[in-house]
């Protein structure tokens, strides 16, 4: 039927050239008009059906307290219905990566996989559900993320640069405080946050060498006592698991416990 057409309407359109060319140019013009209401994206996101939220509390707080916070997110999840399975891992990274606010004892991933033939819009109603419970939690702060075509860990990013921490602070919180009120932007933050605590120990030399002592072995004797030191190893199954012994407990110990430790041990006149 086609091939019968295609001659008398070639024909046609070699008779009437001034009508086809005004007709291809009102059709390009009319597909043109529709690009600005077309949504774009300079790298999409993909939708594999799963995504995961990157969980965090205040620096320095303990292992416990994270599951726990963990544990009221997993039950959030358990209300959705197109929620198949989660995981969680907690205390993720450790305090010695270089970015330690998004590592350490304070922070968890949650994964979340989508029950099988749920789409983009299940997942963002998911997510939706997840931002109402996730909220009510005091002193979290959360994000979420999908696979992504390039390592980026967030969709849209502004970055500040500039010497002045201070105004670098101001700036990026007013900001995100600004896009927060905005509904077009969802899950903001900055990464202006502090640190995980410390205590900083300054030695005096000359004392300890009055008291015939020296400060590299104070030093050991304080990292031995906080953070401990491995006596023994023991073997289950396949792996080797440390025992470490340590005169202070590293999980609720305060300065007055470090203040009170005994730098050399063994010694007639303990100090």
């Amino acid at each position: 039927m086609f091939a019968a057409a295609y001659g008398p309407a070639l024909r046609w359109a070699m008779r009437h050239r001034i009508v086809v060319c005004a007709a291809s140019l009102a059709l390009f013009v009319a597909t043109m008009s529709l690009v600005p209401r077309l949504g774009s994206e300079l790298i999409p996101q993909l939708s594999q059906g799963e995504f995961a939220i990157n969980l965090r509390l205040a620096p320095g707080t303990p292992l416990d307290e994270t599951d726990d916070v963990v544990a009221s997110a997993f039950l959030a999840t358990k209300s959705i219905s197109d929620v198949d399975r989660t995981f969680s891992v907690t205390g993720t990274g450790n305090r010695l990566d270089a970015n330690p606010v998004d590592a350490g004892e304070h922070t968890a991933v949650l994964n979340i996989m989508m029950a099988p033939g749920s789409d983009r819009a299940a997942e963002d109603a998911a997510m939706q559900k997840l931002r109402r419970s996730l909220d009510a939690i005091p002193g979290l702060a959360y994000d979420f993320e999908r696979p992504a075509l390039l390592a980026q860990s967030t969709p849209l990013e502004i970055v500040y640069r500039g010497y002045n921490l201070d105004q670098l602070r101001e700036r990026a919180t007013a900001l995100a405080d600004e896009m927060s009120a905005n509904p077009q932007f969802a899950d903001v933050r900055t990464n202006v946050e502090g640190g995980n605590p410390e205590i900083q120990i300054t030695f005096d030399q000359e004392r300890a060498a009055s008291l015939g002592l020296v400060v590299r072995d104070i030093a050991d004797s304080v990292v031995t006592s906080v953070r401990g030191n491995v006596a023994t190893r023991y073997s289950w199954r396949d792996r080797k698991i440390d025992v470490t012994v340590k005169s202070v407990e590293s999980q609720n110990a305060s300065i007055d416990d470090v203040r009170q430790l005994i730098v050399n041990p063994g010694s007639a006149r303990p100090v």
